[in-house]
């Protein structure tokens, strides 16, 4: 903790000779402390030599093996350091090692996806389906990911499979019909304030079947009142559809 210390201090400085010497020695004394690689690596590049910080990370990542939690940091400090292909290797090595968890993959369509290849970016996500064991919950996960792209249609598709997996699971219907808002919303949708909307129909729906169902569960009760008002809100409808209740209260 003291000789990082003193590191920091000669990098401050502009020493950065001194700091380098420091950090090999504190290597050698704990050469797979992968803390202490990063830490020369930065100071190798600050010193401006690139090629000497990038056999550093080079060691780090044979070493490191299938940690996840090394070769993410990797994947990060290189995608810093303007080493996209390298980030872009680690995160589909990545997306192999890690069963169950969709984050990798979601995060290396994204890649592909900010590179212009959106194929590409598709057919990774759509690995989701195979990496998660549950279905319902990987279709949910590749239609959140479908929908923050703007891939209405393949979103809602995946977020009604989802729901249809796992009909008894309030989880999914909710998740389908903010899918349903979020689209007829949003650019892809029917657009916001529009008076006849199929998805906000359908969206409707679902939330008084949520309602119906809801029973002492006030919570979900109150979640679903909350978005038939907004809709209504949103369709122009709110207004017509309160006189209604205004009589009865009056009764």
């Amino acid at each position: 903790e003291t000789r990082l210390k003193v590191i920091r201090l000669l990098q401050s400085q502009g020493q950065l000779d001194d700091a380098i010497k420091e950090n090999e020695a504190l290597l050698a004394a704990a050469p797979k402390n992968p803390d202490f690689v990063f830490q020369l690596a930065e100071t190798r590049m600050q010193r401006g030599d690139r090629q000497k910080a990038l056999d550093l990370l080079a060691k780090l990542e044979t070493s490191a093996g299938n940690d996840p939690d090394v070769l993410t940091r990797l994947s990060d400090f290189y995608e810093r350091i303007e080493e996209k292909d390298r980030a872009l290797k680690l995160l589909t090595r990545l997306a192999t090692l890690a069963p169950g968890d969709p984050s990798h993959l979601v995060e290396l369509g994204d890649r592909y996806w900010a590179a212009g290849d959106k194929k590409k970016a598709v057919e990774t996500w759509q690995r989701i389906r195979a990496v998660v064991a549950n279905r319902a919950r990987a279709l949910s996960a590749l239609g959140e990911v479908f929908l923050d792209h703007d891939l209405v249609t393949e979103a809602l598709a995946a977020h009604k499979e989802a729901m249809d997996a796992e009909p008894k699971d309030p989880r999914y219907q909710k998740q389908y019909a903010i899918a349903l808002e979020r689209s007829a919303t949003g650019a892809g949708g029917a657009g916001q304030g529009t008076p006849a909307s199929p998805r906000f129909d359908e969206a409707v729906a679902l939330w008084e079947k949520l309602l119906d169902s809801a029973g002492q569960n006030r919570v979900q009760a109150r979640e679903a009142r909350g978005h038939i008002v907004t809709i209504w809100s949103l369709t122009k409808q709110l207004e017509a559809r309160s006189e209604p209740l205004k009589r009865r209260l009056a009764e």
